[in-house]
């Protein structure tokens, strides 16, 4: 941590003396932040790394892979709705992300499997379709859709 502590303090006199108004400094902070989360993570020190994640971000709210990050470290911490929150912000700022588009597809997935466990047919097939949308070439979304359909339509 000490290396990230120096380069913080370094980099926070650099927007001191700017004024904040030093893009390159800002960017950098955030990168030094992300980086020291990403260590974080690693160690499964979760609830530290979302600290920092959210430092990054603070100065630096358009970069997909912090956000993507940051959701993976929701993900890790059963925080699924948080998750795809971050997931989703991701996509907007990057929608060409494959890596991103699979997270949310995963996610949507796993929560209709959740929801056709319940007997919530009706969000379960809401779910698989936007797995779907984000990963169509993935034939067990339809298998979970079409099987949702097919249940929905014994209960009626």
């Amino acid at each position: 941590l000490g290396s990230y502590n120096e380069a913080v303090l370094d980099l926070e006199k650099v927007l001191e003396m700017t004024n904040r108004n030093s893009a390159d400094a800002l960017r950098q902070l955030a990168i030094t932040y992300n980086q020291l989360a990403i260590e974080l993570y690693a160690a499964k020190d979760y609830a530290q790394a979302l600290t920092v994640y959210d430092l990054a971000l603070r100065h630096d709210d358009a970069s997909s892979s912090i956000w993507v990050n940051r959701g993976d470290c929701h993900r890790e911490m059963q925080e699924v709705g948080l998750a795809l929150q971050d997931y989703l912000k991701a996509h907007q700022l990057n929608p060409g992300d494959k890596e991103t588009r699979i997270r949310l597809s995963t996610l949507y997935d796993a929560r209709g499997l959740t929801y056709f466990d319940r007997g919530l047919l009706f969000e379960a097939e809401a779910e698989f379709s936007h797995a779907i949308k984000y990963l169509p070439q993935v034939p067990h979304y339809y298998m979970h859709r079409a099987t949702t359909c097919m249940e929905s339509s014994n209960h009626k």
